[in-house]
């Protein structure tokens, strides 16, 4: 933060999104149809979770899409935050319907320790 002689005073622009974020993904209440209309299926999707560093966590992230999918995930890659107590996991699968991308995140919110699902 600026001290306050040296404050800004120049007016904030509106953000561009404002307000366009329902006109863009439809009403929360309809995830489904908002992924369908966003995302050409099949395709390859990547799974985000941000997670208490915890031992195997990369590995029961991917059990748990796996299950949910019944199909083997592509790949699984962990990048632990700077300080290490957080470690963020990327799984990437191929998905073949926006009620896939549903179950995945629902799995993954379900793993010991996930704290974010992105």
């Amino acid at each position: 933060m600026l001290p306050p002689e040296t404050k800004s005073t120049a007016p904030r622009t509106p953000s561009p999104l404002k307000g366009t974020e329902q006109a863009i993904l439809g009403p929360v209440s309809d995830p489904q149809n908002n992924l369908d209309q966003l995302i050409e299926f099949p395709t390859s999707f990547t799974f985000r979770a941000v997670a208490a560093t915890l031992p195997g966590l990369p590995q029961a992230c991917a059990a748990a899409v796996e299950q949910a999918l019944g199909r083997p995930v592509a790949e699984v890659t962990e990048q632990p935050s700077s300080k290490g107590k957080w470690t963020s996991v990327r799984i990437t699968i191929e998905v073949q319907n926006a009620d896939e991308v549903l179950s995945g995140y629902t799995a993954l919110k379900a793993v010991d320790g996930v704290k974010m699902t992105l």
